[in-house]
């Protein structure tokens, strides 16, 4: 494993290499058509994934899939996101949700 990856357990060693991989796409402002083109030239690159003796390439879903795991993450972190699992009542106000409750 590169030093990079060394004291890190496996999976975050494979989140940052991720990261790594498609974290330019994430902050870049893309045209239209764009994001496809990136993915592409991507998926032609070799890249060693954390404890792999080989380089390989990665398809263009699978590039996909991070990027937009990776958005989702990010934006949850901004609360961009709402939580699923919250309770719907969660996000009133207190005034109606005593309201609703007493009434």
């Amino acid at each position: 494993m590169p030093e990079l990856y060394a004291h890190l357990s496996r999976q975050e060693a494979t989140a940052l290499f991720r990261a790594n991989i498609i974290g330019a796409l994430a902050t870049r402002e893309l045209d239209r058509g764009e994001l496809k083109a990136e993915l592409r030239a991507l998926s032609a690159k070799r890249f060693r994934p954390p404890g792999a003796k080989v380089t390989r390439c990665f398809s263009v879903p699978t590039l996909e899939r991070w990027l937009y795991a990776y958005l989702r993450l990010s934006n949850t972190y901004r609360g961009e996101i709402p939580d699923r699992t919250a309770t719907p009542h969660l996000g009133a106000p207190a005034e109606y949700r005593t309201a609703v409750v007493t009434h």
